[in-house]
């Protein structure tokens, strides 16, 4: 099985931090490329003239994203928009994350589960409430209620 396409977001200006996930993806041996991340600070991005905030306002909790926010928003639709063009799963994940062991040692299970459910998140642990779950010998599918599942 060819393994799915991991893209990291982040600034072509955070060195420090594409150090930091570059050195924990090759000591998992994943092969990944970056996705230089659209700076909400200074970019001019088209998509940040469509953001609807009445519209966006209950997955805000009431207050204006920040430009920050606004990038990564757009960073990660941006990505969303390559992984339609690809025609194929892709893996996203950010700088900062902090890979556990094995994080990518059930890319299988992640290759057949996306199949059946078009979209999941991947956390070494589930912090929001459930309203079911798979459980498998290696990892566990939850099915979140609130917006950010």
């Amino acid at each position: 099985m060819e393994q799915i396409k991991v893209f990291v977001v982040s600034l072509k200006s955070c060195v420090e931090r594409r150090k930091y996930i570059t050195a924990q993806l090759k000591k998992q041996n994943i092969k990944f490329e970056f996705f230089d991340a659209i700076d909400g600070r200074t970019d001019d991005f088209p998509l940040f003239h469509k953001y609807n905030y009445f519209k966006r306002l209950w997955l805000t909790s009431g207050r204006m994203p920040s430009k920050g926010e606004l990038g990564c928003y757009a960073s990660h639709y941006s990505l969303w928009k390559r992984c339609i063009e690809l025609n194929e799963p892709i893996i996203i994940i950010e700088d900062d994350a902090e890979l556990v062991t094995g994080a990518f040692s059930s890319l299988k299970n992640i290759a057949e589960n996306i199949q059946e459910y078009g979209f999941l998140r991947l956390e070494a642990e589930d912090k929001g409430k459930l309203i079911a779950q798979k459980k498998q010998p290696s990892f566990a599918i939850h099915f979140m209620y609130n917006n950010f599942g």
